[in-house]
């Protein structure tokens, strides 16, 4: 019933809904091509979510992306300058596309590290003819250079996460046996990104999206650019996502804390500034009710001092 009003005010929504029923039922590996608000976007019937959304609703996350930018114009944190959005995270590319299709931003940085997600992304990138305003790097961003190993697998493309650092050094052989599938894909910083291959971009950052599955504090480690650069940053939180990936909630907090003045909660109707020294007892709140949210994370005013 709650989503009544939804097939009132597109009834095409019944049909796609069993069309993609369908097309699960019979032709799970296929890929399908459809025209969508984020774009012209190539994915998985596989993929039971965003695919789902984009096949069925024909958006995803139509509704988050335009609120984050409204906030980041209501709050005085967004400049015709700061035109560049980096998705880290990016998966087929449906939020940078969108993005830039949209005007919330000129061009986008796209990091993928799936390498089947990235290979739709770039697919994607071109059929919307954004190959020069889209910016895809297939990579994984972290604290560091080197390899690390993704999970992958599952009917959710955007639930790819990197694998934790004691499952990755379990010597165990029961630990191997019951290890997931995993493919090793390149890291790097956010910094050595930026300066080794799109210094032109840095002074043009006026968001960044990140989407990592409890990677966020390794992200923000190797992201001294968000801080120096004051750059907003929206990104899931999910305290117990984070700790299972092997993250203390001290060190999570230092890193995030000691970067930002200020944090909001995005799926508020009215979302508002809040100190960023609320954000240990925010944390504790969300651990207990066990839920993810999305969050701004921001220095009150951009570019001043």
């Amino acid at each position: 019933m709650k989503n009544l009003g939804k097939y009132l005010s597109d009834p095409g929504m019944i049909r796609r809904k069993l069309e993609w029923s369908l097309l699960r039922r019979f032709r799970r590996d296929a890929q399908v091509t459809v025209n969508t608000w984020n774009g012209r976007l190539t994915f998985d019937v596989a993929d039971g979510l965003i695919g789902k959304h984009l096949f069925v609703r024909r958006a995803f996350e139509r509704d988050f992306l335009l609120k984050a930018y409204r906030f980041l114009d209501q709050h005085g944190l967004r400049s015709a300058e700061r035109d560049v959005l980096a998705d880290v995270g990016a998966n087929i590319g449906m939020i940078a596309i969108a993005a830039v299709r949209h005007g919330c931003c000129r061009e986008a940085i796209a990091v993928e590290p799936s390498p089947g997600n990235f290979e739709l992304l770039l697919r994607n990138v071109q059929q919307n003819d954004h190959a020069n305003l889209v910016h895809a790097r297939q990579l994984a961003l972290s604290s560091q250079r080197g390899t690390l190993e993704l999970v992958t697998g599952g009917d959710n493309s955007g639930a790819h996460r990197v694998l934790p650092e004691p499952a990755r050094e379990s010597q165990s052989p029961d630990a191997d046996a019951m290890k997931p599938a995993t493919v090793s894909v390149e890291a790097t910083t956010f910094d050595e990104l930026l300066t080794s291959d799109l210094p032109h971009l840095v002074d043009r950052l006026g968001l960044v999206w990140v989407d990592i599955e409890g990677h966020e504090a390794q992200f923000f480690q190797g992201a001294g650019v968000i801080a120096s650069h004051r750059i907003p940053v929206v990104c899931e939180f999910f305290p117990r996502l984070i700790e299972q990936h092997g993250t203390p909630r001290e060190a999570y907090l230092e890193v995030v804390v000691g970067g930002f003045t200020h944090f909001a909660l995005l799926d508020e109707s009215a979302p508002s500034p809040r100190p960023i020294d609320e954000l240990p007892a925010f944390y504790d709140a969300q651990h207990a009710a066990r839920d993810a949210v999305n969050l701004m994370l921001f220095h009150q005013c951009l570019g001043t001092a």
